[in-house]
């Protein structure tokens, strides 16, 4: 006889919300790590929503889990919801749109179901966040008499614990670390797997393995025999090779990412290096998703590929700071296309358009701000580069936001008059050629 699952088991399944899941969830009796019940729900109520959020944000942060609706938490009786309370919660598009409002990245797999026997309930089912972290990104103040209450603040980040959602503490973080780690082990374990003669891995903690197993040795020898899977079996001796690997990488799985400290070191090194135009746009995109500044590779690229490469981050990412961060860039090829890839972004960016738009563009033209004048010498250019080249070198080592903020400040500086310059290069011909045929 086959035994029942559990309800860890339930959470992790392709089909958490299957009749038989339903079935156990309504019989279950307890609030364990991956379960908790809520009596009623008050849809109108900012600090109902705050609160359910909150135990939505612990519960990816960990393992996943369930909130049941209608289900008194000491008794276990059931308790039907009011009719519109049900038809609110059993629908994933509100409880995405209230609970996104504070966190990044943005949760969008949550899923529910309604019950109307034994009594009118909901069940929300929340995985577990692979291979990121939710973290408030925005404190959530209500009134509390005469005075502020934050539920919510900037930085925090929430676990599920048997019985409640709380703060993450060190054992927690270390927890998530391990986790990460073991998922990525698996991987790579799972890519050697695929070697084209077929032999089979294990990972042994012994010292030597037994005799019936056979062993391999991961080298960066020349002589070595590649492996299906892997980018390359050489240890990669120049920053080229280094960043071709990480295409190859990247390309396979995309939670590949090179770290900020590999594209810092890339940035202090600009001037040395040879880029492909592939490496050039793989650099630029990479750069926007990782905070880090971008304009001294995308003054190399024409303009078609610069807006495909903006296209292509705003369009794939789920973070709205990211997808502003693109746009912030599309102001350097003028009006029609900043408004062709505003229009790319969701409805929740739209203060943040309208916050570049004005900054950025006046008249259709972008804003000629001191910083792209061509009044510098080129002694004084060569100094801010240094500039520049300093700071990366010192932030690839030891990260600081005030550093970085001063590095964003630099790359504008240096690099986007010669934005500008290339691009509009590029066009000029193109107008020139319209302009002498409307003329006949």
């Amino acid at each position: 006889m086959s035994e029942e699952p559990s309800l860890m088991q339930y959470v992790a399944s392709e089909e958490p919300l299957s009749p038989e899941a339903v079935k156990f969830i309504l019989n279950y009796q307890g609030e364990p790590l991956y379960l908790d019940c809520k009596e009623t729900f008050n849809p109108d109520s900012n600090k109902d929503w705050l609160k359910i959020a909150k135990d939505i944000y612990g519960f990816a942060n960990t393992s996943g889990g369930y909130l049941v609706f209608g289900k008194e938490d000491e008794t276990w009786e059931n308790k039907s919801l009011p009719e519109d309370v049900a038809a609110t919660l059993s629908n994933p598009d509100n409880i995405h749109k209230k609970i996104n409002r504070h966190i990044e990245p943005n949760i969008s797999n949550v899923t529910s179901v309604r019950i109307d026997a034994p009594a009118r309930m909901v069940i929300i089912h929340i995985p577990e966040a692979v291979d990121c972290t939710h973290v408030v990104t925005r404190n959530a103040t209500l009134k509390d008499g005469d005075k502020d209450k934050t539920l919510l603040r900037e930085g925090e980040v929430y676990v599920r614990h048997s019985g409640g959602t709380s703060l993450i503490r060190p054992e927690d973080l270390e927890r998530m670390i391990d986790k990460r780690v073991d998922r990525q082990v698996r991987k790579i374990f799972e890519n050697l797997s695929k070697s084209p003669r077929k032999y089979s891995l294990v990972k042994s903690a012994e010292a030597e393995p037994s005799e019936d197993v056979l062993k391999f040795r991961l080298t960066g020898a020349r002589e070595a025999q590649p492996v299906a899977g892997m980018p390359s079996t050489v240890v990669p001796e120049s920053d080229e090779e280094e960043l071709m690997e990480a295409i190859a990488l990247y390309k396979k799985d995309s939670n590949h990412k090179p770290c900020r400290g590999f594209l810092l070191r890339l940035y202090s090194r600009r001037n040395e290096i040879n880029l492909t135009g592939e490496m050039l746009t793989f650099l630029v995109e990479l750069c926007i998703i990782q905070e880090i500044p971008c304009l001294c590779w995308a003054w190399r690229l024409d303009r078609d590929t610069f807006v495909k490469s903006l296209s292509r981050v705003i369009r794939s990412s789920r973070s709205r700071l990211t997808r502003l961060r693109a746009l912030k860039l599309a102001p350097l090829l003028g009006k029609r296309v900043f408004d062709r890839l505003a229009a790319l972004t969701s409805a929740s960016d739209k203060p943040g358009v309208e916050s570049i738009k004005s900054r950025f563009m006046a008249r259709g033209k972008i804003l000629a701000e001191s910083s792209m004048q061509k009044i510098r010498s080129k002694k004084e250019e060569a100094g801010i580069e240094a500039q520049a080249t300093e700071l990366a070198s010192n932030l690839s080592r030891s990260r600081k936001a005030v550093l970085l903020d001063r590095l964003r400040g630099l790359d504008w500086e240096i690099y986007s008059q010669k934005c500008l310059d290339n691009f509009q290069k590029r066009t000029k011909p193109k107008q020139k050629a319209l302009a002498t045929n409307s003329g006949r």
